[in-house]
This record gives structure tokens, sequence and C-alpha cells, in this order.
């Protein structure tokens, strides 16, 4: 299994991270990075089944939401090159919330894995979330 891991520290509290994150169908906090986020049917976002479209092109749905735990999981179904659904197979995405008690900060993990692919896929979307934690981040300077 192959993956992508990423960490940062929030200047904000958990709550309010939280609560800016747990839509899957608002990624408003990620301006310049998903331009557009297209809800697809009619299952809320912060419900498993929850299905979106990013930029057009990256197919994910909501396959696991623990607000007591602070962390949600997604799977991307299709999407563009290395992340098209003839190239990866069982892609899923965790985003793990832990408080920093030395203050009201927030530490974020946001890995990936994928159970094969004809490769390139970690390539593509390292990237992509390194990208989404900074434009995270600038929402709590």
């Amino acid at each position: 299994m192959s993956n992508c891991y990423n960490t940062t520290v929030i200047n904000a509290p958990m709550d309010t991270v939280w609560e800016m994150l747990s839509d899957f169908h608002d990624m408003t906090w990620a301006l310049g990075v998903v331009d557009r986020c297209e809800k697809i049917g009619k299952t809320a976002g912060n419900q498993v089944g929850a299905q979106r479209v990013l930029n057009g092109e990256l197919h994910q749905t909501l396959q696991m939401m623990n607000p007591g735990a602070f962390m949600m999981s997604y799977s991307i179904d299709d999407g563009p090159d290395a992340v098209s659904k003839d190239n990866v197979h069982g892609y899923l995405s965790t985003i793990r919330l832990k408080p920093i008690t030395d203050g009201e900060r927030t530490f974020l993990e946001w890995e990936a894995r994928w159970k094969n692919s004809q490769g390139g896929v970690g390539a593509q979307m390292d990237p992509m979330y390194k990208e989404l934690i900074k434009a995270l981040k600038r929402n709590f300077p």
C-alpha cells in the first residue's frame, strides 16, 4: 500500500478548524486550489455517502465522518491522469485533528493511501495536499 502523508499546526482551536472542514460540500476555505466544488446527489455534506466533484474533474465520496474523534475519510472515485479509476484502486484520504495543549492550536494530519496503481499517484496528489494545507492555514493567520 502506498501513501501521501502531511502534517501541520494550525493557529486555531480544534473545534474551529473542524467546523471549517466538516462540510464535505464546502471548499470555500481552499480558494485558489479548489475553485469549484460541485455537490452530487442529495446527501448532506456531513453524512457518509456525500459526493462532490472538485474543479470539474476530481470525483470524491465521503466514506467516514466521526465528529467526536475529529476525523473524516473520503475516497477518490475518478479523476485526471494518475487518479483515474483505470489507474488507481482503493484510494482513501483521511483527515485527523488533535488538540495542541500548549495554546489554542490544532495538529492536522492528512494521509492518503491506495492499494495499487499504475504509478504517479503520489506525485500528482501530494503537491495538492500541501497546497490545500497552505490554503487552510491562510484562514487562521
